[in-house]
């Protein structure tokens, strides 16, 4: 026979049901007094491009983040000197805070544009790439970069212990196999750690998703993303309308978690 539940259990599930539950229960409530599919049909016909463009702009921030990640413990987590500088980088991305990443990256991008501007003159080239990469054009590039910034410690701890796993005398034997570098990333390092950097561009997508604090400030104006119009409708009161956009947003981290779980 199943254990009976014990009282810890119970307090977990009543936690549970609070902290989640209990707002979800009131989001549906409050879209559902426009008619809740009628209200959600609305926003997603309203937001369907949006929708499918945040997304792929926070799987490409995962990707990035978990791909940088990887190559920087592999370069610097294996001995104790490479992880304390590897623990210093961590630490002070996960401290900084968002609007100071936001400002902090909004100016880099004015720089390399009176850069760019610069050598325009020189060269007399008529189009100017990273302007309209990072500045003039509606481009998610500069929503991705505070993604990948801001989350990729948390991709580093996913990675750093199944790139400390790996068996040096492994990596000394490809060595003297004569293994190249590309070879030695497919054949070695992939097989062992390829989950781990799945899992972590997962865990930065999810949160790329609902990432607010710093893209708002480089996002472009010509740009829309989800997670911002939910952020610019809240400051006009609970309509039902940003109830359905707040349900969507848990949707897709729910469709998220399942597809990188």
């Amino acid at each position: 026979r199943p254990a009976a539940p014990s009282w810890r259990s119970c307090l977990s599930w009543l936690v549970v049901a609070v902290v989640v539950l209990m707002p979800i229960a009131a989001l549906v409530h409050r879209a559902s007094s426009g008619g809740l599919l009628a209200t959600l049909s609305l926003q997603l016909r309203a937001s369907g491009w949006v929708i499918a463009e945040s997304l792929a702009a926070a799987v490409v921030s995962g990707a990035l983040a978990a791909l940088l990640g990887w190559w920087l413990t592999w370069r610097l987590g294996r001995d104790r000197r490479g992880l304390g500088l590897l623990a210093i980088v961590a630490v002070t991305l996960f401290l900084l805070p968002g609007p100071l990443l936001g400002f902090g990256l909004k100016e880099w991008i004015r720089i390399a544009c009176d850069l760019e501007e610069r050598l325009i003159d020189v060269t007399s080239v008529d189009f100017p790439p990273i302007r309209s990469l990072l500045y003039d054009q509606p481009s998610p590039w500069p929503a991705i970069l505070p993604a990948i910034v801001r989350f990729l410690p948390i991709a580093m701890v996913a990675i750093l212990p199944a790139v400390r796993s790996i068996p040096h005398p492994l990596i000394d034997q490809s060595c003297i196999d004569g293994l190249s570098r590309w070879s030695m990333v497919r054949n070695v390092l992939w097989p062992l750690t390829g989950s781990a950097v799945m899992r972590a561009g997962g865990i930065v997508a999810l949160l790329a998703l609902g990432e607010v604090s710093a893209s708002k400030l480089v996002n472009p104006p010509a740009r829309r993303a989800f997670i911002l119009d939910l952020f610019n409708q809240m400051h006009y009161g609970a309509e039902a309308g940003v109830a359905a956009l707040a349900l969507g947003q848990i949707a897709m981290t729910a469709a998220m978690l399942i597809v990188f779980r």
